[in-house]
């Protein structure tokens, strides 16, 4: 079992193409790569901001392999049980994982426990270096050819 990262996938949000320079396929690239990488064994937290409310969110989590982890984004309206219910297994705000706090916004201070936080929500909006606090790894997808990436080579390398 391998675990991966993902965040920021926004399924079905086309003004995020043009502010984020995301292709028109961006949806099928990022499903593609899904399936390509990930197996049905491996685990997949998502940092947030799945799809908008009009994207059958479970039918398209069913078509994607892995074990599915939520950690809810700004744009996650619904409760932690609805999520559940359509396509992840475990839905929640904030994630503790082998020293690593994964969120949806970058944090200021970590949990005791922790050497790092994965974190989405930033986009392309900063370049790549940037880093709001020397623990923060931004996960985004407009830097990995929207493609998950394996947590701990993430963690290791950036990206």
């Amino acid at each position: 079992m391998r675990r991966w990262i993902i965040s920021d996938t926004h399924f079905g949000h086309t003004a995020l193409q043009a502010h984020c320079r995301r292709p028109a396929d961006v949806d099928e690239r990022i499903a593609a790569n899904w399936k390509r990488l990930i197996a049905p064994e491996d685990m997949v937290i998502h940092c947030g901001d799945v799809a908008f409310t009009f994207v059958k969110l479970k039918e398209l989590l069913d078509s994607l392999p892995g074990r599915k982890t939520l950690v809810r984004g700004n744009h996650d309206a619904h409760g932690l049980n609805w999520y559940m219910q359509n396509g992840f297994d475990y839905a929640c705000d904030g994630l503790v994982m082998s020293r690593i706090y994964f969120t949806h916004h970058p944090q200021a201070t970590l949990p005791q426990e922790c050497d790092f936080n994965i974190h989405g929500h930033l986009h392309n909006t900063f370049p790549l270096g940037h880093r709001a606090y020397p623990h923060s790894r931004l996960f985004s997808l407009e830097y990995t050819d929207y493609s998950p990436r394996i947590i701990e080579k993430f963690v290791r390398k950036g990206l």
